[in-house]
Parts: C-alpha cells; sequence; structure tokens
C-alpha cells in the first residue's frame, strides 16, 4: 500500500536543504535513487 505525501511548503525547502547535503556526501545516482523512491 503506498500513502500520498502533501508537501507543505516549509517541508519542501527542508527537502531541498536535505538534497542539498547529500549532493556534498552521496552521488548522482544515489540522489536520484532517492528522489524516485520519495516520489513513489
Amino acid at each position: 500500500m503506498s500513502y500520498s505525501i502533501i508537501w507543505s511548503p516549509k517541508s519542501l525547502v527542508s527537502f531541498e536543504k536535505r538534497i542539498e547535503y547529500l549532493n556534498i556526501h552521496w552521488t548522482e545516482k544515489e540522489i536520484t535513487n532517492f528522489k524516485k523512491r520519495v516520489n513513489e
């Protein structure tokens, strides 16, 4: 069973900050896979 995420403006900003952090510590492939899993 999957759930739909409803993004608030604050959560979108927080998510983008996490992605910025991951850009430093993860590869692009890992980040892409992470984003796909979040958007499933």
